[in-house]
């Protein structure tokens, strides 16, 4: 090419398409939802279907260049965290590449047995509560993409410009730790939506939440867990010859054996967790 002479397209690429960036949300959340043998499969449902809500309701805002005029969505996901966290947003990307992702700490959610003898998962604060932390979230979302002030290295994390995001809709959040020191407003955007969703807020003793701690976590603490009556965190396990049903505390298989149904069929029956899928069941191994 000649100084100061223009570059040309060439044919082929004028008859060419441009080239999405990939967009994976999609199909993860497709999987999510349709994963039959995950117990939080209708969990992370609600949450993602609770999210687009909350995202249109309160979050889009000006157009964002490459998402329609929207915030790209957030994954959502559950997963083991220190018990002191509710839930995380993630700023880079994970282990697959991925961005963009909301996880909730799976010890947070406890077993409710529903009417029809099924075990289903349920945020153990309520779900006020639980939509307090969504939209807690998602204020980081928005505020990292949208915001004047987004979180940097070395910052606080909940600066002014994010709780003052939250109090517009009526969600008291402290600036630096994060806590949400009071209930959401009723008659606020927030309280307005979940009025709109059926979602009662909880009544709760009155008196003062001491600092860094979430008003929903300390009632819970002293005056015990709002949860419904039937809710457990234990995990039910049942034999599979009898039916025997047996809730217990550990995590992962207990290896229970059932001697009445060892003894009647000749061989080791074990419990098997009783999460409405079949199982092979193996007699386990005796290591000398």
């Amino acid at each position: 090419m000649k100084e100061g002479q223009r570059p040309t397209i060439p044919d082929i690429a004028k008859a060419g398409k441009l080239v999405d960036a990939a967009q994976p949300a999609p199909a993860v959340r497709k999987a999510a939802e349709t994963n039959s043998e995950w117990d939080l499969s209708q969990e992370a449902a609600k949450l993602y279907r609770r999210a687009d809500v909350i995202m249109e309701r309160f979050y889009h805002g000006i157009p964002t260049p490459g998402f329609d005029g929207k915030l790209p969505p957030p994954l959502m996901a559950v997963d083991s965290m220190n018990i002191r966290t509710l839930a995380a947003y993630l700023l880079v990307p994970d282990e697959y590449g991925l961005r963009y992702k909301i996880t909730f700490n799976e010890q947070h959610y406890v077993d409710f047995e529903t009417e029809d003898g099924k075990t289903a998962k349920v945020w153990r604060f309520g779900e006020w509560a639980l939509m307090e932390t969504l939209t807690h979230e998602l204020g980081h979302h928005w505020q990292q993409l949208r915001g004047k002030n987004p979180f940097n290295q070395g910052k606080i994390t909940h600066n002014r410009e994010f709780t003052a995001k939250l109090e517009e809709l009526g969600i008291y959040s402290t600036t630096g730790h994060g806590a949400h020191y009071k209930q959401a407003d009723l008659d606020r955007p927030f309280g307005i939506l979940m009025r709109e969703w059926g979602i009662t807020r909880p009544e709760v003793p009155a008196g003062d939440v001491p600092p860094k701690v979430d008003w929903f976590k300390y009632f819970a603490d002293v005056f015990g867990n709002p949860a419904p009556k039937g809710r457990s965190s234990l995990t039910m396990w049942e034999c599979p010859e009898c039916h025997l049903k047996v809730r217990v505390g550990i995590k992962g298989n207990p290896q229970l054996v059932h001697d009445p149904c060892t003894e009647k069929t000749g061989q080791k029956v074990f419990f098997i967790n009783r999460d409405g899928l079949s199982h092979t069941i193996y007699e386990a191994p005796t290591y000398r």
